[in-house]
């Protein structure tokens, strides 16, 4: 039941807990495959972690808009060359969502809905996990180049 007497998160304690929540959930699975935390930070309305292993990235990024028309969402980034200083990937990247979508060969694009809560937030992470275990443990464990991987997926190249 909801506690309407419950004080309302703001849009930073909301980025706050996703990303305490996002450490305590990915960081072990992460680490035991050679990934290191390397950045993490949070803005109002986005917050990020960064894992590097070699010229490999993983990018738990979450958007929470301000505008209620917006879409607040979270993804999971894998991908190449992660430039530092504007924070973003330069070279190839995909989301999970993106991929799983091409195995799935589905048309529409779709991301995790941003959690606001801590119950919320642990049980999509979860979610979120077990669908990066599933369909991408293959980039923790091994040295594939993930674009050719990609463009065998999509029947572009043998």
């Amino acid at each position: 039941m909801f506690d309407f007497l419950q004080k309302k998160l703001s849009h930073s304690d909301c980025q706050k807990i996703f990303l305490e929540i996002s450490s305590e959930v990915f960081d072990n699975l992460f680490l035991e495959n050679g990934f290191i935390k390397i950045k993490t930070f949070t803005k109002l309305i986005e917050s990020k972690i960064i894992y590097q292993k070699q010229d490999k990235f993983i990018e738990i990024r979450s958007i929470n808009e301000l505008d209620p028309r917006g879409e607040s969402y979270f993804e999971i980034n894998i991908g190449e060359k992660y430039n530092f200083e504007i924070d973003e990937f330069e070279g190839y990247f995909i989301s999970i969502n993106r991929y799983i979508n091409i195995i799935k060969n589905k048309k529409k694009n779709s991301f995790y809905p941003f959690p606001y809560g801590k119950k919320q937030c642990s049980r999509i992470l979860k979610k979120a996990k077990n669908d990066f275990v599933k369909y991408a443990e293959f980039y923790l464990k091994l040295n594939d180049n993930l674009f050719d991987r990609i463009l065998r997926l999509k029947g572009i190249k043998k």
